[in-house]
């Protein structure tokens, strides 16, 4: 078993996989599906004694649509697959066992994930030997966020879907290097008041609920971080700082006694807002960004190379404080 896992039980009752990230067992089509509206969102297992494995969708998207893709690493390999079709096919060497990890990671704005049932449905992975779950082997992060906790525009600022890399971005190369177990709660464009693309709405609102009507599972992380404000610049300052002192009590009551890491957005939008929360506030730390230097596709979104900057900041905020 590779160390940077444990086996674990399926906590799907249609795949024998562990679902990493914010997925509900849904009607889409009339199939039954594993779904999920995050980009981010994964799927790993371990094979033994298998030539093969399909993966099985049940696509969500008009056919004028860009369709979605799937990053999926078998062994660290990475290959891309777009969604245009139901059913993909994998070939691999039976002398050996293989880990494999699949990612949500390409959508495009357009898509109406909140509204229409535009997000991912996976209704089967099968496997001619043994399916065995597997999750990583740390604690659970979860991250809160807008389109750079998402990973949009990270290669490119003028390709919708290629642009993305929810597998490469600043909260997947965390919780890869920590081991942790990943769980995105982020949307393109919202924010703490501002609503999102794809008639998702602000954070208040998408916390709760995965699509128009469906509550979000329950979860309880270890450390909550949250990545929002980017969004609302358009806002008056009171104004924000007010939905933003609300967004803390909710969270603070939702998750109580976990500890919230609040980063200055990475183009410093309300940076004095919040500078200025609470120092005596225990469960409360905030993650100043200010001299990050991080590089960016558009001048908001980080590129590859800002993505791991990031990265290396906020690992070493989180284990110089203690948090993880």
């Amino acid at each position: 078993m590779d160390s940077r896992y444990v086996v674990t039980a399926s906590n799907s009752n249609l795949i024998n996989a562990y679902f990493m990230g914010r997925w509900v067992e849904k009607s889409i089509g009339q199939k039954s599906a594993m779904y999920t509206t995050n980009l981010g969102a994964q799927i790993i297992f371990e094979l033994h004694s298998a030539s093969a494995f399909t993966i099985e969708v049940q696509r969500t998207l008009p056919k004028t649509f860009i369709p979605q893709t799937l990053n999926v690493y078998i062994d660290d390999q990475l290959k891309s697959i777009q969604l245009s079709k139901n059913t993909f096919d994998f070939k691999i060497t039976p002398e050996e066992k293989h880990v494999v990890r699949i990612f949500f990671a390409r959508n495009t704005d357009k898509d109406e994930v909140w509204q229409a049932q535009q997000g991912l449905a996976i209704t089967k992975i099968n496997s001619n030997g043994v399916m065995q779950p597997i999750k990583p082997s740390g604690k659970t992060i979860a991250f809160i966020g807008d389109s750079i906790t998402a990973g949009c525009w990270l290669r490119s600022s003028a390709l919708p879907s290629i642009g993305y890399g929810a597998d490469i971005n600043y909260a997947s190369l965390t919780a890869q290097r920590l081991n942790a177990i990943d769980y995105r709660i982020a949307y393109s464009a919202t924010g703490i008041i501002r609503f999102g693309t794809g008639g998702v709405p602000a954070a208040p609102r998408f916390l709760n609920f995965i699509d128009i009507n469906t509550s979000a599972p329950t979860i309880k992380p270890d450390v909550l971080i949250i990545n929002l404000g980017t969004n609302d610049s358009k806002f008056d300052q009171d104004v924000f700082e007010f939905y933003l002192s609300n967004f803390i009590s909710e969270l603070k009551t939702k998750f109580d006694s976990i500890p919230i890491v609040i980063m200055v957005p990475f183009n410093q939008t309300f940076a004095d807002v919040f500078r200025t929360l609470p120092v005596n506030d225990k469960q409360i730390k905030v993650v100043e960004t200010k001299n990050w230097n991080i590089t960016s596709t558009d001048g908001t979104h980080p590129d590859a190379r800002g993505s791991v900057i990031a990265a290396d900041h906020l690992i070493k905020f989180l284990t110089t404080n203690n948090i993880i």
